[in-house]
């Protein structure tokens, strides 16, 4: 009995490889890491296998239950492809009339639609494809703008398939940047891995995740009114900040699934009724011509004085520095800290952060955030920046001097789910 396609799985990625088509290779991975950031795990032949794969190999992913779609580069190198035109093509057409789930996304390069025929060698081409949504570019090979158009195509198509089968707005998602994640269980994995060595990422890494999380964000959107994401994960707690300020509270109902070493994992999520659990404001003056904030939560460590170095050698002057931290200083090794008392050290930290901004007058403050804390509760932060018009997060890194470093600044008033 054939299995019906699982819409949470991979999509396959069918298009011409080198020599025939030198872009061929590069356009396939600006393709796999479009999709790849905006959840989508893929199968491309040079990634899952160490030669060229064998008719048989590619029969039998495509016939697989965890594809859950493709996506076909046609070029006019195509016609020159038998691997293409008589085996991937046939089973993608095929796999789509079962009618089960599994989706087709045909991208033609360089090519007029009268041409499919011709290309993939058979009348019915046009006919074929012509099922679908195609997308077609004038130019000979495509860019990275085009691979985030595409990709953020297929997210939207894979997560109406993923809402169809299951009847509702609640949505699973995996964000990663540690390690390869385990792709099953999740309508959406995020494998930021290609941009992270440990905790330092690549030049623009940051922004090219802040477009795709938003890309998204809004193929959620166009889901529901309202969408419940259960979200976990391994990431940088920048990274956690800015995924918090993508999914806005006012359109999701985001839990971060909390991993704790031998515990259970905590659900943290705004939706916690805060704890009485006792957090420690302070607020010091400095530069009255500035327009910085500097916000320090310190609860995995204390991280006043790495921030004081960081200052004492950057540009930042700030009008005020304000500190959160727990009366017994940070949590000792083994003590758990509960969701709900990370929520209450949130809001205590953002409504000091807004209640000073207010005192200031500082309409369009920029703030400055330096955590040492859980990924949950810079996650619960970032849903909580609404309303600064700017925000730089920072990175720690114990070995260099100074010790944190700014990886990202971002307009969280701006971000539109």
């Amino acid at each position: 009995m054939t299995m019906a396609t699982n819409p949470a799985g991979r999509v396959f990625i069918s298009y011409r490889r080198s020599p025939g088509r030198e872009a061929g290779d590069v356009e396939a991975c600006l393709l796999r890491n479009a999709l790849r950031d905006r959840g989508v795990p893929t199968w491309r032949d040079l990634d899952d296998l160490d030669a060229a794969p064998t008719q048989e190999y590619l029969v039998a992913s495509l016939s697989d239950y965890d594809t859950a779609g493709a996506v076909m580069l046609i070029s006019p190198e195509t016609e020159s492809s038998s691997m293409v035109r008589k085996v991937e093509a046939p089973e993608i057409f095929e796999r789509f009339m079962r009618k089960d789930g599994f989706f087709v996304k045909p991208v033609l390069i360089g090519l007029q639609y009268d041409e499919i025929d011709r290309v993939l060698g058979w009348p019915s081409a046009l006919q074929e494809v012509g099922q679908f949504n195609i997308d077609r570019i004038e130019a000979d090979t495509f860019s990275r703008v085009d691979a985030r158009r595409i990709a953020a195509t297929v997210v939207k198509t894979r997560l109406s398939v993923i809402k169809e089968k299951g009847g509702n707005t609640s949505f699973t998602a995996g964000v990663f940047t540690r390690h390869t994640p385990n792709m099953s269980g999740y309508s959406l994995s995020h494998d930021f891995t290609h941009y992270f060595h440990g905790r330092s990422a690549s030049e623009g890494a940051y922004h090219n995740i802040e477009v795709a999380l938003s890309d998204t964000a809004s193929a959620l959107t166009a889901t529901g009114e309202r969408v419940s994401l259960t979200a976990r994960g391994n990431a940088p707690l920048p990274l956690g900040v800015l995924y918090g300020a993508v999914f806005s509270p006012f359109i999701f109902d985001l839990t971060w699934k909390q991993s704790l070493p031998g515990l259970t994992a905590q659900d943290w999520s705004r939706s916690q009724s805060p704890s009485s659990i006792a957090v420690k404001t302070d607020v010091a003056r400095g530069n009255l011509d500035s327009e910085d904030l500097v916000l320090m939560v310190s609860v995995n460590a204390e991280v006043s004085h790495a921030v004081r170095e960081y200052l004492s050698l950057s540009k930042v002057s700030q009008q005020a520095m304000i500190s959160v931290s727990m009366p017994g200083g940070p949590v000792k090794q083994g003590q758990a800290l509960l969701p709900e008392d990370g929520l209450a050290i949130a809001n205590a930290a953002i409504d000091k952060a807004k209640s000073v901004r207010a005192q200031l007058r500082l309409k369009r403050a920029t703030l400055h955030l330096f955590l040492a804390c859980p990924l949950g509760l810079a996650v619960l932060i970032g849903q909580m920046l609404n309303t600064f018009s700017a925000c730089v997060v920072y990175e720690h890194f114990s070995d260099e001097k100074p010790a944190y470093k700014p990886v990202h600044k971002f307009n969280p008033s701006d971000i539109e789910s």
